[in-house]
């Protein structure tokens, strides 16, 4: 069976799933709101912990963003003191 049309029927199907989904979404949002973020930034923050030696584009592919769009989101990240930009060491010596 193709996977598309399953996934299809099954949200046709069970309209409680998205409503869980919604309800979720909220709920996370309401825990975000007294740290003042927003769950892109959650996210992208929870990615960067995880993969502390990511390249933004590999960010930007995880969360469909463009380049521009992370690099925005970096930098309200560090502005707001969640993240410190670290400066790659290189090496000297040939």
């Amino acid at each position: 069976m193709d996977l598309g049309k399953r996934h299809n029927e099954e949200r046709e199907n069970n309209p409680a799933r998205l409503e869980l989904l919604l309800r979720l979404d909220e709920n996370f949002r309401i825990c975000l709101e007294p740290i003042r973020m927003i769950p892109l930034q959650a996210g992208a923050l929870l990615f960067l912990s995880r993969y502390a030696e990511a390249k933004l584009t590999d960010d930007a592919t995880l969360l469909g963003l463009g380049h521009p769009a992370v690099t925005v989101l970096v930098t309200v990240l560090e502005h707001n003191g969640w993240m410190i930009k670290r400066r790659t060491v290189r090496s000297t010596s040939a």
